[in-house]
Protein backbone atom coordinates (compact mmCIF):
# COMPACT_ATOMS: atom_id res chain seq x y z
CA UNK A 1 0.00 0.00 0.00
CA UNK A 2 1.38 3.08 -1.13
CA UNK A 3 -0.04 6.59 1.07
CA UNK A 4 0.29 10.21 -0.41
CA UNK A 5 -0.68 13.63 -0.60
CA UNK A 6 -0.83 15.97 -3.01
CA UNK A 7 0.43 19.98 -2.59
CA UNK A 8 -1.89 21.80 -4.65
CA UNK A 9 -0.21 25.33 -6.48
CA UNK A 10 -2.38 28.24 -6.53
CA UNK A 11 -4.57 29.17 -8.44
CA UNK A 12 -5.87 25.56 -10.33
CA UNK A 13 -9.07 25.92 -11.39
CA UNK A 14 -12.08 22.81 -9.68
CA UNK A 15 -11.96 20.24 -12.23
CA UNK A 16 -8.17 20.18 -13.06
CA UNK A 17 -6.73 16.56 -13.29
CA UNK A 18 -3.55 15.40 -11.63
CA UNK A 19 -1.88 11.88 -12.14
CA UNK A 20 0.47 10.75 -10.03
CA UNK A 21 2.85 7.38 -10.10
CA UNK A 22 5.87 6.46 -8.15
CA UNK A 23 8.27 4.59 -8.77
CA UNK A 24 10.10 1.74 -6.49
CA UNK A 25 13.66 0.64 -5.77
CA UNK A 26 14.57 -2.40 -4.26
CA UNK A 27 18.33 -3.03 -3.36
CA UNK A 28 19.92 -2.85 -6.99
CA UNK A 29 16.85 -4.23 -9.32
CA UNK A 30 15.07 -2.19 -12.23
CA UNK A 31 12.39 0.62 -10.69
CA UNK A 32 8.74 -1.16 -10.38
CA UNK A 33 6.50 1.76 -11.57
CA UNK A 34 2.56 2.12 -9.56
CA UNK A 35 -0.80 2.17 -11.41
CA UNK A 36 -1.46 5.71 -11.86
CA UNK A 37 -3.50 7.31 -9.28
CA UNK A 38 -5.89 9.90 -10.43
CA UNK A 39 -7.17 13.24 -8.08
CA UNK A 40 -9.02 16.08 -9.26
CA UNK A 41 -9.08 19.41 -7.69
CA UNK A 42 -12.20 20.71 -5.76
CA UNK A 43 -14.25 17.52 -5.88
CA UNK A 44 -14.15 14.78 -3.41
CA UNK A 45 -12.61 11.33 -4.53
CA UNK A 46 -16.08 9.73 -4.36
CA UNK A 47 -17.21 12.34 -6.44
CA UNK A 48 -14.36 12.34 -8.44
CA UNK A 49 -14.55 8.97 -9.62
CA UNK A 50 -18.37 9.65 -10.85
CA UNK A 51 -16.77 12.99 -12.89
CA UNK A 52 -13.56 11.35 -14.24
CA UNK A 53 -15.43 8.10 -15.75
CA UNK A 54 -19.14 9.67 -15.98
CA UNK A 55 -19.67 7.60 -19.27
CA UNK A 56 -18.51 4.29 -17.29
CA UNK A 57 -20.77 2.07 -15.34
CA UNK A 58 -19.00 -0.89 -13.48
CA UNK A 59 -21.28 -3.27 -11.57
CA UNK A 60 -21.20 -4.97 -9.75
CA UNK A 61 -18.14 -4.21 -7.54
CA UNK A 62 -17.18 -6.33 -5.23
CA UNK A 63 -18.50 -9.13 -7.83
CA UNK A 64 -18.39 -13.01 -7.77
CA UNK A 65 -17.78 -14.74 -11.35
CA UNK A 66 -18.20 -11.52 -13.55
CA UNK A 67 -19.38 -7.84 -13.52
CA UNK A 68 -20.44 -5.72 -16.67
CA UNK A 69 -18.55 -2.93 -18.18
CA UNK A 70 -21.26 -0.06 -19.38
CA UNK A 71 -20.47 2.80 -21.53
CA UNK A 72 -22.73 5.56 -23.45
CA UNK A 73 -20.41 5.26 -26.26
CA UNK A 74 -17.61 3.59 -27.97
CA UNK A 75 -14.94 5.82 -26.50
CA UNK A 76 -13.40 2.73 -24.98
CA UNK A 77 -12.51 0.13 -27.58
CA UNK A 78 -10.76 -3.22 -24.95
CA UNK A 79 -10.01 -3.71 -21.42
CA UNK A 80 -7.05 -5.19 -19.39
CA UNK A 81 -7.29 -6.71 -16.10
CA UNK A 82 -4.56 -6.93 -13.67
CA UNK A 83 -3.71 -7.81 -10.78
CA UNK A 84 -1.75 -6.19 -7.60
CA UNK A 85 1.29 -6.85 -8.82
CA UNK A 86 0.77 -5.34 -12.10
CA UNK A 87 0.47 -8.17 -13.95
CA UNK A 88 -2.11 -8.94 -16.86
CA UNK A 89 -4.82 -11.71 -15.62
CA UNK A 90 -7.55 -10.63 -18.57
CA UNK A 91 -7.39 -8.58 -22.34
CA UNK A 92 -11.11 -8.29 -23.90
CA UNK A 93 -12.52 -5.98 -26.38
CA UNK A 94 -15.34 -3.94 -25.34
CA UNK A 95 -18.29 -3.99 -26.82
CA UNK A 96 -19.92 -0.77 -28.09
CA UNK A 97 -22.51 -0.19 -25.38
CA UNK A 98 -22.31 -3.22 -22.79
CA UNK A 99 -19.58 -6.05 -22.00
CA UNK A 100 -19.76 -8.66 -19.35
CA UNK A 101 -16.19 -9.62 -18.40
CA UNK A 102 -15.79 -13.49 -17.09
CA UNK A 103 -13.40 -13.90 -14.08
CA UNK A 104 -14.53 -16.77 -12.44
CA UNK A 105 -11.26 -18.81 -12.76
CA UNK A 106 -9.43 -16.10 -11.08
CA UNK A 107 -8.65 -16.27 -7.43
CA UNK A 108 -10.24 -13.88 -4.92
CA UNK A 109 -8.68 -10.70 -4.29
CA UNK A 110 -8.27 -6.42 -5.81
CA UNK A 111 -7.92 -5.90 -9.44
CA UNK A 112 -7.14 -2.89 -11.23
CA UNK A 113 -9.27 -2.94 -14.87
CA UNK A 114 -7.81 -0.32 -17.51
CA UNK A 115 -10.21 0.71 -20.50
CA UNK A 116 -8.24 1.37 -22.72
CA UNK A 117 -9.55 4.53 -25.51
CA UNK A 118 -9.06 6.35 -28.38
CA UNK A 119 -8.51 9.47 -25.81
CA UNK A 120 -6.78 7.82 -23.27
CA UNK A 121 -7.28 5.33 -20.44
CA UNK A 122 -9.32 5.29 -17.42
CA UNK A 123 -8.33 3.06 -14.22
CA UNK A 124 -10.79 1.45 -11.80
CA UNK A 125 -10.83 -0.78 -8.83
CA UNK A 126 -13.02 -4.24 -9.24
CA UNK A 127 -12.86 -6.61 -6.13
CA UNK A 128 -13.32 -10.19 -6.50
CA UNK A 129 -14.91 -11.89 -3.59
Amino acid sequence: MLVYSISLKNGLPDGTDITNRAGIYFDYNPVVLTNTAYNRTGCPTSVHNAVKAGDIRIYPNPTGNEFMIITNNTTYNSCILTDMLGHTVLEQKLQPQRTTVDIRNLPAGVYYISLIGNNGNVVRKIVKM
